[in-house]
C-alpha cells in the first residue's frame, strides 16, 4: 500500500503538456547554419562548416516529416544570415568561406523555382552580423566580423534594385556577437556584443529608419554578447544567457521595454549558456533549447527550459534526443518547433532533427 501511494505521488508530478519527438535526419551535417520559415510551410535550411557540404540547402515539409534537398548557393558559408523578404525569396548575406574568411557576397533563393540567383554585394565583408528586415521591406545589416577587424558600416538592401546603400551614420559601436531586434514602432534595438577592443558590452543602440539615424538607449544590468533576444507578445524584449567576460557565461535574464527605455530583470535560467536558441511558442511562452559554456568546452546541452512572461517565472521543459550547440530552431506554422544539426557533446556535427510540441 505504501509503495503504491509512493507511485501515484510521482506519476502526478510528470509534466504532460509537452513531447520532444525525433524527426527524420538532414542530408547532411550543419552547424552555422540557418532554418527560414517560408511562405509555403516549409523550412529552409542553408550553409554549415562542414565545408565540403557548405554550398547546399535542403527543404523540411511539415506535412510529410521529409527533408529534399534543393537548389545549391555559389558560395559556401556558414555563420551568415537569411531573411525571408516580403516578396517571399530568402536574401542570405555574407558569413564566412572555406577559408575561414568573411565574405560580401549575397545570394537570393526563390521558393518557386527551388533555385539561387546573385544579388548585389556588400561594400564590407562581414560574418557574425545581424540581419532584419524593415517595415519598408529593406533590409539593415548592422556589425560583425569583417577581413579587417570589426565591420562598423551598417548598409541597406532594397529587394527592388538589389543594391546596398550605406546608412546615413554609422552605428555608435562596431560589434559582433549581439543581437538586433524590430520594434513596435518600426525601429530596430542592438543589444550587447563584442566591441573592437574585444570588452563584452551593455549598451545598446538604437536605429530610426524614417530618420536614418542611430540613437543611444538604455543600458542592460549585465554585459552579454552570443546571448538570445525573444520579441514577447506584449512587445517587450526577452534577453537570455551569454557570455559576461568571453570567459565567463551567465544564466541572468532580462526584459527590454522600448516604451520607456527600461530593464528589468527576469530570474534566471537553470544553466549558463550561449550558443542556444530561442522561440518564442504561440501561447507567448520562450522555449530555450541547448547551447554550451563557451570555447574550450566541448560538452553541449541537451536541456530546454521554458520562460512564462504573466508569471515571470522558468520552469523545466524536458530534454531534448540530442545534445547541441550552434544549432538551429524555427517555429513552424502549426505551433510545433523544429531544431536541427548543431554540435554534440565532443565537438561532434550531427545531421539530426527533433520536434517540440506543447500543448497548452
Amino acid at each position: 500500500m505504501i509503495f503504491s501511494v509512493v507511485f501515484i505521488c510521482l506519476i502526478s508530478n510528470v509534466r504532460t503538456d509537452f513531447e520532444w519527438s525525433i524527426a527524420e535526419p538532414l542530408h547532411y551535417e550543419r552547424f552555422y547554419h540557418t532554418m527560414s520559415l517560408l511562405a509555403n510551410g516549409k523550412v529552409l535550411a542553408v550553409g554549415t562548416w562542414e565545408r565540403d557540404n557548405g554550398k547546399t540547402a535542403e527543404l523540411y515539409d511539415p506535412l510529410t516529416g521529409k527533408w529534399t534537398l534543393t537548389g545549391g548557393m555559389s558560395d559556401v558559408r556558414f555563420i551568415h544570415t537569411a531573411t525571408v523578404l516580403s516578396n517571399g525569396k530568402v536574401l542570405v548575406v555574407g558569413g564566412e568561406n572555406n577559408d575561414g574568411l568573411p565574405m560580401n557576397t549575397a545570394e537570393l533563393y526563390d521558393p518557386l523555382t527551388g533555385q539561387w540567383s546573385a544579388t548585389g554585394n556588400l561594400t564590407v565583408e562581414r560574418s557574425r552580423h545581424t540581419a532584419t528586415l524593415l517595415s519598408n521591406g529593406k533590409v539593415l545589416v548592422v556589425g560583425g566580423i569583417g577581413r579587417r577587424g570589426h565591420a562598423n558600416m551598417s548598409e541597406l538592401y532594397d529587394p527592388s534594385t538589389g543594391q546596398w546603400t550605406s546608412t546615413k551614420n554609422e552605428p555608435i559601436t562596431a560589434r559582433y556577437g549581439h543581437t538586433a531586434s524590430l520594434l513596435s514602432t518600426g525601429q530596430v534595438l542592438i543589444i550587447g556584443g563584442v566591441d573592437s577592443n574585444y570588452t563584452v558590452l551593455n549598451t545598446t543602440e538604437l536605429y530610426d529608419p524614417m530618420k536614418d539615424m542611430w540613437i543611444k538607449r538604455g543600458s542592460m544590468s549585465n554585459p552579454r554578447a552570443l546571448h538570445t533576444v525573444s520579441q514577447l507578445q506584449n512587445g517587450k524584449l526577452l534577453i537570455a544567457g551569454g557570455t559576461l567576460d568571453r570567459s565567463t557565461m551567465i544564466k541572468t535574464a532580462e526584459v527590454y521595454d522600448s516604451r520607456d527605455d527600461t530593464w528589468t530583470t527576469a530570474g534566471s535560467i537553470k544553466y549558463e549558456r550561449l550558443y542556444h536558441t530561442a522561440t518564442v511558442l504561440p501561447n507567448g511562452q520562450v522555449l530555450i533549447t541547448g547551447g554550451n559554456l563557451g570555447f574550450p568546452s566541448t560538452v553541449s546541452f541537451n536541456s530546454t527550459e521554458l520562460y512564462d512572461p504573466i508569471k515571470g517565472t522558468w520552469s523545466d521543459s524536458g530534454d531534448m534526443y540530442s545534445y547541441r550547440c550552434y544549432h538551429a530552431a524555427c517555429l513552424l506554422s502549426n505551433g510545433t518547433v523544429l531544431l536541427s544539426g548543431g554540435l554534440r557533446n565532443g565537438g561532434y556535427s550531427q545531421n539530426t532533427a527533433e520536434l517540440y510540441t506543447f500543448f497548452k
